[in-house]
């Protein structure tokens, strides 16, 4: 079990991007997947557990995550947007760039980033068919100040609730 609802898979969705981690057990799990898609009539070009677990950890680590959540997760690499849709994710996009370290360059790159999030809820509504008006712009993946700095700048810019989220371990 994969812990997928292929209820909501929606056609338009058929690329999702793979993770770097190719362990034996992670690649029977995406040929598993890979399966079950084609099963209900989905033929994805790429598959990404990445999106999923990012799913999973934002749905088990928030107590009440509002229905429509758009996950911002930014690495070292890149900067991956998951826009969830009651806990599903329904789109994932990544960008090719990383959150800067001084403030006169978050500022660009905040604009930045809002323009991609309008061109993502764009490109969701042409997938679902319906309108995406996310509730919480969640921010993982940066540290400390800066996590609260960039997820307060997106709020302001996007004039969308925003919180820094960091996973912790269970107690």
């Amino acid at each position: 079990d994969l812990g997928l609802d292929l209820r909501s898979a929606n056609h338009a969705g058929d690329a999702l991007l793979l993770g770097r981690d190719h362990a034996p057990g992670r690649a029977r799990a995406v040929a598993a997947l890979d399966q079950l898609l084609q099963e209900v009539g989905l033929e994805p070009a790429v598959l990404d557990l990445d999106v999923f677990g990012l799913a999973n950890a934002a749905l088990l680590g928030c107590t009440a995550l509002p229905a429509r959540t758009v996950l911002v997760d930014v690495n070292a690499e890149r900067t991956l947007l998951t826009l969830l849709d009651r806990g599903t994710p329904v789109l994932a996009r990544s960008l090719a760039y990383r959150c800067p370290e001084d403030a006169e360059t978050l500022e660009i790159y905040v604009g930045r980033l809002s323009k991609h999030l309008q061109q993502t809820y764009y490109a969701c509504e042409n997938i679902l068919q319906q309108p995406y008006a996310p509730d919480l712009l969640l921010v993982s993946g940066v540290r400390g100040e800066q996590a609260s700095l960039l997820a307060k700048a997106l709020q302001e810019a996007d004039d969308l609730p925003a919180e820094a989220w960091r996973l912790t371990a269970a107690a």
